[in-house]
């Protein structure tokens, strides 16, 4: 390749730049330089379109780095790693893909992009996207994302922030304009793949050097037809970004393009460029998002499973008891997993339903952490409880996310905002859909109303992309168990809120499975690490928060109650775990002021005294002189 301008390449930057340096702007002349925008020892090619006309002063100021300048939105500054993300020497996209460009396409590899839910992959994204349209990299982008609600925000990132016109699909006619010579790609779901607008994407890519964004890529294999889709519609595509804040998987199934490794009980994607929830929190210009602390709760759970005869077995298991332990070599693997979700699935019957007592006791106390928040800290704080289902069990009556509103009207006097699309398994009607967005968009609304519920139930429509900035406290309730979905779950009330405080504290109230017990253990480390490191440096800010798949067998089960003890606030202690007798909890309960959890008032019992007795009668005098 070779490496200088030749006279009819620099003639055509001279003309281009009118004969002005690009970066001062001052006159030049034929002693002009003909200077590499992406470096020649990155990859960048001696051809037109990545050079520039610079004066000699302005080249020789230059080095080695990448510059993009020239694609940075007003007023949005990249972060740190959004930076390396970009023009990194050993994890940049554009020196990877600079060194692809070489290859036959159909041989170029994915670049993968892990970075934690709401540190700002969309951005980053589409960053790179403007800077390869504008060096000429690329000449048409497609932003592929896993839910039709979410085309029109990445529509308007692409326009807002960097100019570039894409066409959104609400319907696959929209296509027709891809070549107008305005619009520079186009955003579809995966869903649409499948359908019509599969042909005028392949068309696309064969005709074009086209760039495509898988964003949130594990939901390529989640439904088997959107990755075979995906591969079908894009096989003559130049470059694949794939995006994902959670590379990990627990089913044993995998995607196309990515290759695994294994990591203990999970299969974890090999990726490029890794951005986690420990990196967002230490970020050099201040945490990307909230520190988390968990209420984990133990106890036990009792169900019957109906077998194909009509008789009942029954179950008893601890909700921290690995049932994979108990009952290897005796059942499939699929059976245990069942029994899993059929666990987590009864824990969160409502209090009626067989004298269950873990989402009673839960929620009064993490109701009663958010209302102190909102007298505080923060009046538009705002919790989130997320069900598995919209309605009633048709044959067992167990209920789901409006029977769980219409509890927390009884328990509270306030009926709290449902957002969910419908009936489950189904397209659910236009009303539905309708109210769940109205109610949705007024808490994405940066000035919320304060007159809106202090409680969201919701049934997968806060999910990836959804950002609500005032979430600040989760109850899990739904039988979810796949780590993938836990940590998407998680991450939506980690977002920096409103107020632009960073040291604020998100609580989150969960059963403490096996599975979910080292997902928390691996976010308590990083939270702690980080305190640490503020206490060490001494500006860290004091708010007393620390108060504080398919293959599925088909089967009806029957909860028969479940109990329930908080197992430790596993954020509190230097060793993350203090575990208390549920009957002091009860005894403390009453006399907690709003704002202060239990487990975060007991955890720091060993200070009130050594005895139970001791620790009640100073808690009691300490109640007295605070009122």
């Amino acid at each position: 390749m070779n490496r200088t301008f030749d006279t009819r390449q620099r003639m055509a930057l001279h003309r281009r730049a009118k004969g002005k340096c690009e970066l001062c702007g001052i006159r030049i002349g034929s002693d002009f330089h003909a200077d590499h925008r992406i470096p020649f020892a990155l990859g960048g090619p001696t051809e037109v379109w990545n050079g520039q006309a610079l004066c000699p002063q302005c080249n020789l100021r230059k080095t080695m780095n990448i510059d993009f300048s020239s694609v940075i939105p007003y007023g949005r500054p990249p972060r740190e790693w959004q930076r390396e993300f970009m023009v990194s020497p050993q994890r940049g996209i554009i020196p990877f893909f600079m060194k692809e460009r070489s290859k036959d396409k159909h041989e170029r590899s994915p670049y993968v992009l892990n970075a934690f839910p709401g540190t700002g992959k969309t951005y980053a994204s589409l960053l790179a996207a403007a800077y390869l349209l504008e060096t000429g990299v690329i000449e048409q982008v497609v932003y592929c994302v896993p839910w039709d609600n979410l085309r029109e925000g990445a529509y308007k990132t692409a326009l807002d922030l960097f100019g570039i016109e894409l066409i959104e699909t609400k319907k696959p006619e929209n296509l027709l304009n891809l070549n107008d010579g305005i619009n520079k790609g186009a955003v579809v779901s995966y869903g649409q793949l499948g359908g019509k607008c599969a042909a005028a994407l392949q068309a696309l890519c064969r005709d074009y050097r086209v760039l495509v964004i898988a964003d949130e890529m594990h939901h390529l294999e989640e439904k088997k037809g959107w990755g075979a889709s995906f591969q079908s519609t894009f096989r003559d595509l130049s470059f694949l970004l794939m995006t994902t804040g959670t590379p990990i998987r627990s089913d044993g199934s995998s995607m196309p393009y990515v290759t695994y490794k294994k990591d203990g009980r999970m299969q974890r994607i090999v990726t490029n460029f890794d951005f986690g929830y420990a990196d967002a929190l230490n970020s050099a210009e201040g945490p990307d998002v909230l520190q988390i602390n968990f209420e984990p709760w133990d106890g036990t759970v009792r169900w019957d499973v109906e077998n194909e005869d009509g008789t009942k077995t029954p179950y008893e298991h601890k909700i921290s008891e690995d049932l994979r332990g108990t009952y290897l070599d005796r059942r499939p693997k699929a059976e245990i997993e069942q029994l899993e979700r059929d666990r987590l699935r009864h824990c969160m019957d409502l209090p009626e339903e067989a004298n269950s007592e873990y989402l009673a006791k839960a929620f009064a106390d993490a109701d009663n952490w958010l209302q102190g928040v909102r007298k505080t800290q923060d009046r538009h704080a705002t919790g989130l409880i997320v069900c598995s289902r919209c309605d009633e069990d048709e044959k067992t009556g167990r209920g789901g996310a409006n029977q769980v509103a219409e509890w927390i009207y009884q328990q509270t006097g306030q009926m709290p905002a449902v957002i969910h699309g419908g009936d489950d398994g189904k397209e659910g009607t236009k009303t539905q859909k309708a109210e769940a967005v109205k109610w949705l968009k007024r808490y994405q609304s940066k000035h919320p109303s304060p007159d809106l519920p202090r409680w969201i139930v919701s049934v997968g429509m806060l999910k990836e992309g959804v950002d609500v900035p005032q979430l600040a406290a989760l109850v899990y309730a739904t039988n979810i168990t796949a780590p993938l979905s836990w940590i998407q779950i998680v991450g939506r009330v980690l977002r920096i809120p409103l107020t632009g405080d960073k040291q604020f504290m998100a609580h989150a109230w969960m059963p403490r499975t096996p599975e979910f017990d080292e997902l928390m253990r691996n976010m308590r480390e990083a939270v702690q690490d980080y305190k640490h490191k503020k206490t060490k440096e001494g500006s860290e800010k004091n708010h007393g928060d620390d108060f504080g798949r398919d293959g599925r067998f088909r089967r009806e089960t029957y909860g028969r109650g479940n109990e329930a003890e908080h197992d430790g606030s596993i954020h509190h202690d230097a060793d993350g775990t203090h575990i208390h007798e549920e009957s002091e909890i009860g005894k403390f309960r009453d006399l907690l002021p709003p704002g202060c959890s239990v487990a975060a008032v007991l955890s720091l019992s060993k200070q009130l005294g050594d005895t139970k007795e001791e620790r009640m009668a100073r808690f009691i005098k300490l109640n007295e002189l605070v009122k």
